[in-house]
């Protein structure tokens, strides 16, 4: 039988740090970041449309069809684009709340194994070191898929940040289906509270689950980053994390534009104390105490 293929996965929901999160683990020599995966299908069937946006590309600043790292996987994964499926399908997520033991939404669209398979192989052409992927498509319909997939070996990592600091970010971003002008407030509050109860309950009995709270991590990422190094024996920085990702050379799909120009520090986005409207702080406030108490402000 085949050796595994060991995967870190990012689990969580948008603007929880994740891209950050996902350059410093795959600037270990022994990992390689991929960014989201979940992306994939979408990116793949875009290929030559040249679709004029930085998220649009691989982090090497070629497209998908122009990038040799994925022009390689390209030509080692059968692809048959199906739009109905999608990790971000609202109906499919509500449904897997509801059900996650009994909900499992396949990708029709490619095999996982065999698309993880082909990124490895790719990435040990240059970098025989490689031991581990990091996809932070941070969907929990993604985490349960690859979760029962005896091929694979998933290291998840439960990232929650403060839920007000999501909803903000959400609606300030230029999406206009997130801005607070359109009334989601409400959306994007259920979306934080769903999405990281799946995700919790998923992960509740994994041996190899690690939780990470966002504002936690920016005040001190160093107790996070040994456990994630004690668990899967990749070299990271511990001292400086944020030293060697602009010498690593990544092919990152989607997720923030940040991947495009790194940080040079760790610094926590609070503007959410400001930015978001009184009424709505206040509501967002009292409705996620004790989620927030339970998975970003722990002891």
């Amino acid at each position: 039988m085949p050796e595994k293929i060991k995967i870190i996965y990012i689990a969580g929901t948008s603007r929880s740090g994740s891209t950050l999160l996902d350059m410093i683990l795959g600037s270990a020599p022994e990992a390689f970041s991929l960014g989201e995966v979940s992306s994939y299908a979408n990116y793949r069937a875009k290929q030559g449309a040249k679709i004029k946006k930085p998220n649009y590309h691989c982090t090497c600043g070629k497209f998908l069809d122009e990038c040799i790292f994925w022009k390689n996987v390209n030509e080692r994964v059968a692809f048959n684009y199906d739009e109905s499926n999608s990790a971000h399908n609202n109906f499919s997520l509500l449904k897997f709340i509801l059900t996650p033991k009994q909900s499992k939404i396949k990708n029709r669209s490619y095999d996982d194994y065999e698309l993880y398979s082909a990124a490895i192989a790719s990435a040990k052409e240059s970098n025989s070191k490689v031991e581990y992927l990091v996809d932070s498509s941070k969907s929990p319909i993604r985490l349960r898929n690859i979760l029962n997939n005896t091929r694979l070996e998933i290291f998840p990592i439960f990232l929650v940040r403060d839920g007000r600091g999501v909803i903000n970010s959400l609606c300030r971003s230029s999406n206009k289906k997130w801005s607070l002008k359109n009334n989601n407030f409400g959306r994007a509050l259920l979306l934080w509270v769903f999405t990281n109860l799946s995700i919790s309950r998923l992960l509740k009995n994994n041996p190899h689950r690690i939780h990470i709270s966002y504002e936690k991590f920016c005040r001190d990422p160093k107790p996070f980053l040994n456990k994630i190094k004690s668990l899967t024996n990749i070299n990271l920085n511990l001292d400086n994390p944020l030293q060697t990702i602009n010498t690593t050379f990544r092919h990152n799909l989607d997720g923030n534009v940040i991947k495009l120009n790194p940080p040079t520090e760790i610094t926590k986005d609070e503007k959410w104390k400001h930015e978001l409207p009184w009424a709505k702080r206040l509501l967002a406030t009292t409705i996620m105490y004790p989620f927030h108490k339970k998975w970003v402000y722990l002891k």
